[in-house]
């Protein structure tokens, strides 16, 4: 009896070894501080099912909008198309744009391909996302966008572009509307 029990202890502990060190080299893969962790899910524009840690390996530049903005958005959307001209077709192939929704209730995934179609966004390296009000809220913590229903069908927001490293770290952040896509490009330049 003593001998079984010593051979299932030793058994458990090694068992044990090798689930925490795959847990460790896992960990050294996504940093803890990597936006990667967020295990939360999103649909893209095509209505397919996406976690953020689905853009790891790219440099991805994000900001945070709704559809149905007439004001601020559209501005925020061609400074990132600003950074996107910025870049030559080898970086592009490296970077991934994204726009995640601040209004999930109206921008489904039919609404957003609507809208990078009637914004030239080409998909090939432009995502569009939504999901819950919980995850979206969670988003929009971890990148510093504040938002507030203000009607039924507006929004205020803060406009913040940022660029998100290959393991999903924040690596630079640039707040306001018609910024100089300079620092941005190259931002980004200093991670491919």
């Amino acid at each position: 009896m003593k001998n079984s029990l010593l051979i299932l202890s030793v058994f458990l502990l090694a068992f044990c070894s090798s689930k925490q060190s795959s847990i460790d080299q896992d960990s050294s893969i996504v940093p803890e501080s990597s936006i990667y962790w967020m295990n939360n899910h999103w649909k893209n524009q095509d209505g397919k099912d996406m976690r953020l840690k689905d853009f790891k390996g790219k440099v991805v530049v994000i900001a945070m909008m709704f559809t149905s903005c007439r004001a601020s958005c559209p501005r925020l959307v061609a400074d990132v198309q600003s950074i996107e001209k910025g870049l030559d077709k080898n970086s592009l192939k490296e970077v991934t744009f994204v726009l995640c929704t601040i209004d999930p209730e109206y921008d489904v995934p039919q609404r957003l391909k609507s809208y990078a179609i009637e914004h030239h966004l080409p998909l090939e390296h432009w995502t569009l996302l939504t999901a819950d009000q919980e995850t979206t809220h969670e988003m929009s913590a971890l990148l510093g966008v504040k938002y507030k229903r203000t009607s039924p069908i507006e929004f205020s927001h803060s406009n913040i572009i940022s660029v998100i490293d290959q393991n999903g770290n924040i690596f630079f952040q640039q707040e306001g509307i018609e910024g100089d896509p300079k620092l941005m490009i190259d931002s980004i330049k200093k991670l491919l």
